[in-house]
């Protein structure tokens, strides 16, 4: 679906009359947040008269050189969250274990591991990233050095705490599993 294909249909299911988490699942989108950051980036803006969005005229006019690159380089830049609603970035996610075997050598034996195991790393940041699932909140005491260990691999995945937590819980439980049972 296009951008402006979106666009379209965005304003006339709220014309009929939609709730505003059924018509961001119906463009793509997971969560209402990312179909009005698309539409904002699109220039259109929320109407609270026509409880709709409606075309913002762009008041900025790119007047030299500079300012056109500088438009150019914000417009490269993406937000990761609306990059985890790109089909492409989904498909990546999805197929990651056959790309990273490409990119690793056969004989390294942690990616043997992971291949033997089946714990698909990203998938399962997928799923934990934005879960629907009852859920419990809960407190954890960490070592500190454990817990600058937690933040630094945060911080270069650009993962969240929750997700880290869990994928950390059920990999656990995954590969020693077996294990407790015997």
């Amino acid at each position: 679906m296009t951008n402006e294909e979106k666009i379209k249909k965005v304003i006339e299911m709220y014309e009929e009359g939609y709730e505003v988490k059924d018509i961001a699942r119906a463009v793509g989108y997971s969560h209402p947040k990312s179909l009005s950051r698309f539409m904002g980036d699109m220039q259109y803006k929320w109407d609270n008269v026509k409880k709709n969005y409606v075309y913002q005229v762009n008041t900025k006019k790119a007047s030299s050189k500079t300012d056109v690159k500088t438009e150019k380089a914000e417009k490269k830049t993406t937000d990761p969250l609306d990059l985890l609603e790109d089909n492409k970035v989904i498909s990546l996610l999805q197929h990651s274990e056959k790309l990273l075997g490409l990119l690793h050598d056969k004989n390294n034996t942690d990616s043997n591991q992971q291949s033997k195991s089946g714990y698909s790393f990203w998938r399962k940041a997928q799923e934990f990233a934005f879960t629907k699932k009852a859920n419990y909140t809960t407190s954890v005491r960490l070592p500190i050095d454990l817990h600058e260990r937690f933040k630094t691999f945060g911080s270069m995945t650009n993962l969240s705490q929750t997700q880290l937590i869990c994928m950390s819980i059920d990999y656990f439980i995954e590969r020693f599993e077996s294990k407790a049972t015997k």
